[in-house]
């Protein structure tokens, strides 16, 4: 089997609307809301996560989808968390403060 076709194959068996449930409730069991400023960046990570999952499991051909999946999803996250953390480190060190393109042009990206 080709690897798009099994790219495909598993978009239709591990739906992304399936991992949005469990990347909703990662965000929430890590404490992120949606009002925390970095709430859609630990979100769209999860996303590329989910995504980048499904081509690994595809290129590799796992059989264990799903906890490849959920495992990614929880490292995104924690990336995102720690890149946050760092941001925050580094302005208060220098008197910054830091602004998102988002938040720059008055863009909604609540979900």
């Amino acid at each position: 089997m080709l690897i798009p076709d099994r790219v495909n194959e598993l978009l239709d068996q591990y739906t992304f609307e399936n991992s949005e449930k469990y990347i909703r409730y990662a965000l929430k069991w890590y404490g992120i809301y949606e009002n925390r400023e970095f709430y859609a960046d630990c979100y769209s990570n999860a996303a590329l996560g989910y995504y980048y999952s499904i081509c690994r499991c595809a290129y590799c051909d796992y059989s264990y989808v799903e906890r490849y999946i959920r495992k990614m999803i929880r490292i995104t996250i924690i990336c995102g968390i720690n890149t946050s953390k760092e941001v925050e480190s580094i302005c208060r060190e220098n008197n910054l403060k830091a602004i998102s393109f988002d938040e720059l042009y008055g863009i909604d990206n609540r979900y």
